[in-house]
């Protein structure tokens, strides 16, 4: 699916239909699993590896980063934040659950946070 090929239907309604869902998830989930730093270690497969051996449920993830790979969605996460981050959140889940089947046992949810945000408002506050 062509995510850039809204046309004229607004964004939200966009997002909520099922075959952009679907391949809002399939390119962040390859985002999640796949990107590597300039070191070339996976950054995003390390800190989920990080998160879970502390328990916890929260995945910060570089506004940055996404740019990079995934343009689009970062552009989405900042004009439809609430809409977008539920989809990483789901993302993040499955990611985690795929590597580590019982951690729903520890943490029912995992946030997606996204850091280095080039905007003044708190995502947090827009959620």
């Amino acid at each position: 699916i062509n995510l850039e090929g809204m046309g004229a239907c607004p964004l939200r309604e966009w997002i909520a239909q099922d075959r952009t869902r679907r391949e809002i998830k399939r390119r962040f989930g390859t985002f999640l699993e796949s990107y590597r730093d300039e070191d070339g270690s996976r950054r995003y497969a390390e800190r989920i590896t990080k998160m879970c051996a502390a328990n916890s449920g929260s995945l910060e993830v570089s506004y940055e980063d996404v740019s990079r790979v995934v343009p689009i969605l970062a552009v989405w996460v900042t004009d439809a934040p609430r809409d977008m981050l539920e989809i990483f959140d789901e993302v993040a889940k499955e990611v985690v659950l795929d590597r580590f089947p019982e951690y729903e046992s520890i943490r029912d949810e995992i946030k997606v946070r996204i850091a280095d945000l080039p905007v003044r408002e708190s995502l947090r506050d827009l959620r």
